[in-house]
């Protein structure tokens, strides 16, 4: 059953130590890895658990130069928005917001990330309590 919770945690923990391989990350890319984590964060964005790794996987393919102008296009800018309204894990948080900054270094992304709500959710951020957040917006 793809909606218990744990079975997505599983899911989004393996994503994310696939990603850490750079190797792996344009598999992930190009093989519909990136839509895997935006269904599980849709699905579950208010439980740390499962959102640390989502996000934190949505991090480090975002490194990747090749995956950022992908990531946008398999909406992950609704997931990444999603995640920073609903959850108040530090964690998830700081990695969504960075995030987003690897995401708008390509200036193509600057666009669909404004017109999906990207930007407004990195200003909501600036008015968190934990400095942290607050400094990575």
């Amino acid at each position: 059953n793809d909606n218990d919770a744990n079975t997505l945690h599983y899911i989004a923990s393996a994503m994310m130590r696939l990603a850490l391989d750079p190797a792996n990350c344009q598999k992930m890319v190009n093989e519909s890895g990136v839509s895997a984590l935006c269904n599980i964060c849709m699905r579950c964005p208010d439980m740390p658990k499962t959102t640390q790794p989502c996000a934190a996987a949505f991090q480090i393919l975002s490194r990747q130069e090749q995956a950022k102008i992908v990531m946008v296009n398999e909406q992950c800018v609704p997931a990444l928005v999603t995640l920073l309204r609903a959850s108040t894990d530090p964690n998830t948080l700081q990695f969504c917001l960075l995030a987003f900054c690897n995401l708008l270094t390509v200036e193509e992304n600057h666009t669909p990330i404004l017109q999906q709500g990207g930007v407004m959710s990195i200003i909501e951020q600036a008015k968190n309590e934990a400095e942290g957040i607050r400094e990575s917006c």
